[in-house]
């Protein structure tokens, strides 16, 4: 994986599952709205400065991360379109 810049960061926040399990418009207001990308990390630690419960995450800890999440809780439909793309059954 490439990006550029290649110091570019990520803002997250720790989730609360209870506002998962509420709307659509909740999570957006409470998840959604603290993730970001910055071009240099210098940018995204003032902007995590004024935004409490926030953290920097580089751009290969957030695929990781991503990879993770996709992996728990979409495994099974990943894996079927996996081997319906290579003729596997």
């Amino acid at each position: 994986m490439s990006a550029e810049p290649p110091d570019a960061v990520v803002s997250f926040v720790l989730p609360d599952a209870e506002v998962f399990g509420t709307s659509a418009a909740n999570v957006m207001a409470k998840f959604c709205h603290f993730i970001f990308f910055f071009s240099t990390r210098l940018s995204g630690e003032r902007w995590v400065a004024k935004h409490s419960g926030t953290f920097l995450y580089s751009l290969d800890e957030a695929f990781v991360l991503a990879k993770r999440l996709n992996a728990r809780n979409f495994g099974t439909e990943l894996a079927l379109r996996a081997s319906s793309t290579t003729g596997a059954r």
